[in-house]
């Protein structure tokens, strides 16, 4: 089986969010998954954050409230930086209920390959289709 990552998809690992970024080599033969942050839910989860950032001349803010105050937080202070996660073509890792190796890295794309089992049924009925050989007459 395969499965074709296009650089600046979203994939889903461990119910996270991942932005695939491949390096900008001429022959790439690594990517990076860099998790992408739900701001709006970690404003939330603080009591003592607007729900919103704020952009002004000079940057985009957080508003967080203390001792009766507010105060103007730089985003890129309030917010953690992203988990990143770097594989090479060879690694394999677990993705969407399989063990996934990545095959090729190019420019644009990343193949993950892994296998998995198929089953195939057919219903057979007795003095249904037959299968008879006939050997050549010499």
């Amino acid at each position: 089986m395969t499965e074709l990552w296009a650089d600046g998809d979203t994939v889903v690992i461990d119910d996270t969010d991942w932005e695939v970024q491949i390096d900008d080599d001429d022959e790439p033969t690594a990517f990076t998954l860099e998790e992408i942050l739900d701001r709006q839910a970690i404003l939330e989860a603080d009591p003592n954050a607007d729900n919103e950032t704020v952009d002004r001349d000079d940057g985009e803010f957080v508003v967080v409230e203390s001792n009766g105050d507010e105060e103007l937080i730089p985003a890129e202070e309030y917010f953690d930086d992203p988990a990143t996660i770097t594989y090479s073509e060879g690694d394999s890792f677990a993705y969407d209920g399989q063990t996934v190796t990545v095959s090729e890295v190019t420019e644009t794309d990343v193949t993950l390959t892994w296998t998995e089992d198929e089953t195939q049924s057919e219903s057979l009925e007795q003095g249904g289709w037959s299968n008879s050989l006939t050997a050549p007459s010499i």
